[in-house]
């Protein structure tokens, strides 16, 4: 693939941007032109190809630049930035990819298994030796953390989210999970379509990777 380069403003407007995630602070676009550029992790669509990457902008108007890209097959949604500098993508729900980019380094890619989809985010632990992937049990439809080696990216234990099509997860000041439990029934079968509206159950539930996933609370809208 070869890219030209436009300036930011006509490259984000000919590339579907997906997802935009900054590597050292969020561009300040207001900053004076002498600012140095920023580096961003991004997943975008150009054509109709997809790929998640290593972009950089600089703030004077200068034309952006691809640092890094890898073409992914499908798209990509969470992504979570690694101690190293590595980002983690993971794809789109219902997914099945994990996708790690790391400077001077071939593309690592990690698979789900069959019966399990990815929910579209990933994070890794306080520690950095694991990663925590949002995912569905296809054949019961219930909500799962998937427990992650992060150097090889395999499983190595699976959590029940209490809750079914877990979408976002986040790390408390703590170290425990938060996770927030959409409700919404889905199948692998029709994508993104929304199922039985009528018996969501959504909430945020807290658990707790010292305790093998233990719940630790559970709320819901009244």
């Amino acid at each position: 693939m070869a890219f030209s380069t436009p300036t930011r403003r006509q490259w984000l407007q000919a590339v579907g941007i997906t997802g935009l995630t900054s590597l050292g602070g969020w561009p300040a676009w207001a900053q004076k032109p002498s600012a140095p550029p920023q580096r961003l992790a991004a997943a975008w669509m150009q054509g109709n190809d997809l790929f998640a990457g290593i972009v950089q902008v600089a703030l004077d108007g200068a034309p952006l630049q691809v640092l890094q890209s890898e073409r992914i097959p499908t798209r990509a949604h969470g992504m979570t930035l690694e101690a190293d500098g590595a980002v983690v993508f993971t794809s789109r729900r219902p997914g099945d990819w994990l996708l790690r980019l790391r400077a001077g380094s071939a593309p690592q890619w990690g698979w789900i298994e069959p019966d399990r989809a990815f929910t579209g985010h990933v994070i890794h632990s306080v520690d950095g030796r694991q990663l925590y992937t949002t995912e569905t049990d296809l054949e019961t439809g219930l909500g799962l953390i998937g427990v992650r080696d992060a150097a090889s990216m395999e499983k190595t234990a699976e959590w029940p989210t209490h809750g079914m099509d877990p979408h976002q997860l986040l790390l408390d000041t703590d170290g425990s999970l938060v996770v927030a439990n959409g409700g919404i029934p889905s199948q692998i079968e029709t994508g993104r379509r929304k199922l039985q509206l009528t018996q969501m159950d959504s909430s945020i539930v807290r658990l707790q990777p010292a305790a093998q996933g233990a719940l630790d609370g559970q709320w819901r809208l009244t």
